[in-house]
């Protein structure tokens, strides 16, 4: 029912605009403060052209911990959804893209792959599926 109330289909389009649409790229993206490191953008990294292994390994866990931004849908805002009726809502916090303050992004770890070097203790790589995640197999 969360879902369903006014508020949430009031600011959806906010979200959708970030996620899918126009906020995702571009200057209308560092407005909203929805900027991602380059390698969680679809087909801006190509694993199989990295030569340095750390770098290799390290470009994949960061896809596979983080994942990747989807494919941008929209190109122009997002219509708002036209509520039947004028309620009133108990929680009125303002758009999306007021976000807190956020981390420097020069200070992000991914931001600095050329000065990675290699662990000095063994690291676990899961090649198994967590049973959490749904799997979808190609056949």
């Amino acid at each position: 029912m969360a879902l369903e109330c006014d508020y949430v289909s009031a600011h959806l389009h906010e979200w959708i605009d970030l996620i899918f649409g126009y906020k995702q790229l571009g200057q209308p993206a560092v407005e909203a403060v929805n900027v991602f490191h380059h390698l969680f953008y679809e087909g801006n990294v190509d694993i199989y052209n990295i030569d340095d292994p750390l770098k290799k390994n390290a470009t994949i866990g960061f896809i596979n911990n983080f994942g990747q931004i989807p494919k941008q849908l929209f190109r122009k805002p997002h219509p708002c959804k036209k509520l039947s009726g004028q309620r009133t809502s108990i929680i009125d916090a303002g758009p999306l893209s007021q976000a807190p303050s956020v981390t420097p992004i020069e200070k992000v770890f991914y931001q600095n792959l050329d000065n990675l070097r290699p662990s000095m203790h063994a690291i676990k790589v899961y090649l198994t599926p967590s049973p959490n995640i749904p799997m979808c197999h190609e056949s």
